[in-house]
């Protein structure tokens, strides 16, 4: 893939050298969130490619986007381009190698501060609920806790599986923005909501915290309880769910999330 030449003064962070076990020195970004995520979870950081297998594949280049996903690929892959050139240019390092790095690192499709840490947050509930194998492809995150994929398997199989699991279309769980179908935990608190667009093969998936549902030994959610997921889980969303909200939700729930901002 060719990529057009770098700009003057404009490092990605600051370059560090990179020559042990008898490799040239070159320059590599070492103080990105990647490196500091792959940090904790007690992976390699100092060569030129830092690979976090469980998420890296989600964010590769060379999966295919919808149509309605590409309105900036082209300024997206320009500066990449700049990036991969200023600091693997001359190297045997591939651009596929480190695209996860940058564009988990680049704010680039919602991968902002905020946005990295929820996508760990919907990252980690996924797995709980074992379904983080349904993404092939992450398209978009939200700074509350929301992520846009494209699912291994067409969205009508994944919408069958859901519904095998137990997930529910009660509460108004496809009401919104022209989605064809919508599914949500049929547990009450900290749980997830589907949605799914059947021509273009995306879902939106976001975490409720105050989702209404059954509890253990209690009554099913009624009146009041539905109230408070339109109140909290929607209309007040920016103030409700930030990433220091869905962290401390899901340490209830005893799942664990790195914490790569403070």
């Amino acid at each position: 893939m060719a990529f057009p030449c770098p700009q003057p003064n404009q490092p990605p962070s600051a370059p560090r050298r990179c020559g042990a076990g008898g490799m040239a020195a070159q320059q590599v970004p070492v103080r990105g969130t990647w490196r500091a995520l792959a940090r904790a979870l007690g992976l390699p950081t100092t060569c030129n490619v830092v690979r976090i297998p469980d998420l890296g594949d989600k964010l590769s280049l060379d999966r295919s986007r919808p149509a309605a996903a590409r309105w900036d690929r082209q300024k997206e892959i320009h500066a990449f381009g700049l990036w991969f050139n200023q600091w693997y240019a001359g190297t045997a390092v591939q651009p596929q190698d480190v695209w996860p790095e940058w564009r988990f690192d680049s704010g680039w499709s919602g991968f902002n501060l905020e946005g990295r840490q929820c996508f760990l947050c919907v990252h980690a509930k996924l797995q709980r609920e074992h379904l983080w194998n349904e993404v092939q492809t992450v398209l978009w995150v939200g700074d509350h806790g929301e992520m846009n994929f494209v699912p291994t398997r067409p969205v009508e199989a994944l919408r069958c599986d859901l519904l095998s699991r137990g997930y529910v279309t009660s509460w108004f769980a496809g009401w919104g923005d022209g989605w064809d179908w919508g599914l949500r935990s049929r547990l009450a608190g900290v749980e997830l909501h589907f949605r799914g667009r059947r021509a273009q093969n995306t879902v939106n998936v976001h975490i409720d915290l105050h989702n209404p549902g059954a509890r253990p030994g209690a009554e099913p959610s009624g009146l009041r309880e539905a109230m408070d997921h339109k109140l909290l889980d929607e209309v007040r969303r920016t103030q409700t769910h930030a990433w220091y909200h869905l962290m401390t939700a899901l340490a209830y729930q005893g799942i664990r999330v790195p914490n790569i901002i403070s």
